[in-house]
Order: C-alpha cells, then sequence, then structure tokens
C-alpha cells in the first residue's frame, strides 16, 4: 500500500499472492486477444530446480474498478508457456494480473508473478 491513511493506494507489484517453495514462473507476460481475454504467456523452466512440466498454470485476474477477482487453476501446464482467461464480458476494464504454478498434486506452490495491468 501506498499513500497515507483514508488515502491508500495498492501497490500490485508488490504483492504477494503465495509464498512457497516451487520455482516460479520466467519472463511471464500478459496482453490481450481481440475478444477481451487475457493471454498469459510464460518459459517453460522444467527442470531448473522444483519447476515440472505438469506443474499447474495457476492465473489471477483482478478488476480495481469493480472489486472482482478471477483466477483459474486448470487450463494449462508449465510446460504448454501459454494460456487464456476467457473473461470477454469485461471488455473495457482495466485488470491487475498475476501468474504462478502449482504442483500437479496441488500440494506445492510457487510466488505469483505480477505480470502488468491490461486493458480489455
Amino acid at each position: 500500500m501506498a499513500g497515507s491513511y483514508q488515502n491508500t493506494t495498492p501497490q500490485y507489484p508488490g504483492m504477494f499472492l503465495s509464498n512457497r517453495p516451487l520455482t516460479g514462473p520466467e519472463n511471464a507476460s500478459a496482453a490481450t486477444d481481440q475478444k477481451g481475454n487475457i493471454i498469459f504467456r510464460w518459459v517453460d523452466n522444467s527442470g531448473l530446480q522444483t519447476a515440472h512440466p505438469n506443474d499447474k498454470v495457476i492465473m489471477i485476474t483482478y478488476l480495481p474498478a469493480i472489486k472482482e477477482i478471477i483466477y483459474t487453476l486448470h487450463t494449462a501446464t508449465r510446460a504448454s508457456s501459454i494460456a487464456l482467461l476467457i473473461i470477454d464480458k469485461w471488455k473495457g476494464h482495466t485488470t491487475e494480473n498475476w501468474i504462478g504454478f502449482v504442483s500437479r498434486d496441488e500440494r506445492v506452490t510457487c510466488d505469483c508473478v505480477y505480470v502488468g495491468s491490461v486493458q480489455l
């Protein structure tokens, strides 16, 4: 948070959404497609430290204007290097976005990485 009491604003890049030992995403980004959905991309770093190709991708999107969080867990794996979050019904909104991984058995997670704001 930044500012003083009653005039604070969230600092999205500094937020931690998890804090675990699984290797996190590398060179992750978020962008929109023509329909207003969010495309998440990352480098497959399977084999580095605790990263496995079958780790599940966690995509998290926050829409500050309507105070809504959207997330998904079962759309892609670390090895796929790309995933689509379908949220076209909020076209025109700005989103704050994070990506992370969870192990296949969902017991271990990584630090989620902030990938920036996207205008839908």
